[in-house]
């Protein structure tokens, strides 16, 4: 008798509390679920740390507004090169922090040292202690600006260039892998590898032939050696050609040559601004026997200035569409 009345209590205690106790977890439950879902989708949404107006000078080279030691200046973007760059003129005289050190990879004829600047502001992003190489910059074709900033900084974030809108947006890489483009419902994808000093390689098509490329945002045409243009085109002679003195720095002539496409995965350029120069492709002067960050062809601003870009450097691929491109 014992047992059923304790049996009896408890069904009596269950019919009382227990479909309350039911309704109270189920709710919950789906509170839990509906939490976790949102913090999902805040982890997998884009969260932009930055946006930073771009300017694009006369010659083609793209250029962002950048505050070292309290004054402000106008750096080059490079998009491509494993370093920043600073003038040593301006590094010496604003009394950063100097050094004779070079990495051995960079041993490059219009560079001195280091600069680290203790507060730098890149638009409205606020960096610490950023180490810039130093040297000379007009050595490096870089007329009116104090120097470059380059992918010691910029692949901390994912990189947006968005050359409709003139901006460069950078955002945080906390984030879900997989579509980042916000912006078009169609895109391409292109990876790209990293060499031994950081700057970046991209598979691209010249008339048809598979090449190397790299992309140089300081210059608006592109270029490439003869040596290259035999192997892609069966240029035997520049016999014929225009010539086109001083383009390239380091090279007395380049040379127009009618190209008729350059692929970026599924988008086709026509008629590509790409000149000829003399000989085997084109190294940095440099000390050390390394010919580092030169691939078969390289892309100028003019090109990718027609493109909306957005890099994900740890995917290790970038998503491509056109400039004007939307939903």
């Amino acid at each position: 008798m014992k047992s059923d009345f304790n049996y009896s209590a408890n069904q009596l205690l269950y019919a009382r509390y227990g479909s309350r106790f039911m309704k109270w977890w189920i709710a919950l439950l789906l509170t839990t679920l509906a939490t976790s879902s949102v913090q999902a989708d805040e982890k997998c949404t884009l969260q932009k740390v930055a946006t930073v107006p771009l300017t694009v000078t006369p010659s083609g080279t793209v250029t962002v507004p950048v505050i070292v030691a309290g004054d402000p200046l106008t750096f080059a973007l490079s998009i491509n090169d494993g370093f920043s760059a600073i003038s040593s003129d301006y590094a010496e005289k604003r009394g950063l922090h100097l050094t004779s050190n070079l990495p051995s990879l960079l041993h490059f004829d219009f560079l001195v040292g280091t600069a680290t600047a203790s507060d730098v502001m890149v638009g409205d992003l606020a960096l610490k202690n950023v180490q810039f190489l130093r040297g000379d910059v007009t050595k490096h074709s870089l007329f009116g600006v104090s120097g470059t900033i380059g992918l010691n900084v910029l692949e901390n974030y994912d990189v947006e260039l968005d050359f409709k809108d003139n901006r460069l947006n950078l955002y945080s890489q906390n984030h879900c892998p997989g579509d980042v483009v916000y912006w078009s419902s169609a895109y391409t994808v292109i990876p790209f590898t990293q060499d031994a000093a950081g700057n970046l390689i991209y598979q691209l098509k010249l008339d048809g032939k598979l090449v190397t490329a790299g992309f140089n945002l300081f210059r608006g045409f592109g270029f490439i050696s003869s040596e290259k243009a035999q192997e892609v085109v069966g240029l035997t002679t520049l016999d014929g050609l225009t010539k086109t003195p001083n383009l390239v720095f380091g090279i007395n002539e380049t040379y127009i040559y009618p190209f008729q496409t350059l692929e970026f995965g599924a988008f086709t350029f026509k008629q590509p601004e790409i000149y000829v120069y003399p000989g085997k492709v084109l190294c940095r002067p440099s000390h050390v026997m390394r010919c580092l960050g030169v691939p078969d062809i390289v892309v100028g601003s003019d090109q990718l200035r027609k493109l909306h870009l957005f890099y994900v450097f740890k995917e290790g691929k970038l998503c491509v569409t056109t400039a004007d491109a939307h939903l």
